[in-house]
């Protein structure tokens, strides 16, 4: 408690892989929030943590940064987005997502080209 009298913290992301009961602890983006963490390891972290629209891909096995949201939905879907933050990701790859724009937060839905 600070000398205030007020607790001072700071969020940081962290997913926890329940087959290995482990902990990752993502330091590299600052007050953060995680969003969805596939099955392989792909960690879907929005900057932020209110009226979130820009995200980040990192790989957690790697514990390195991939890209932006943006540039990994294009290289990986074949098409643009304008930002936002992952949601879920179904396990044949479809994503859902928000964005936040003028005020709303709206929905988007993606299904990659196979």
């Amino acid at each position: 408690m600070g000398s205030d009298g007020y607790v001072s913290y700071v969020e940081k992301v962290a997913f926890y892989n329940t087959e290995t009961e482990t902990t990752t602890i993502v330091e590299d983006y600052g007050e953060s929030s995680g969003m969805f963490a596939t099955d392989d390891g792909i960690a879907f972290i929005g900057m932020g943590t209110m009226a979130i629209s820009a995200s980040k891909v990192y790989d957690l096995n790697m514990e390195t940064d991939l890209s932006s949201l943006e540039d990994w939905v294009s290289q990986n879907c074949g098409i643009i987005i304008s930002g936002g933050f992952v949601k879920y990701v179904s396990p044949d790859g479809n994503l859902l997502g928000k964005t936040f724009y003028d005020g709303s937060f709206l929905d988007w839905y993606v299904i990659p080209v196979r």
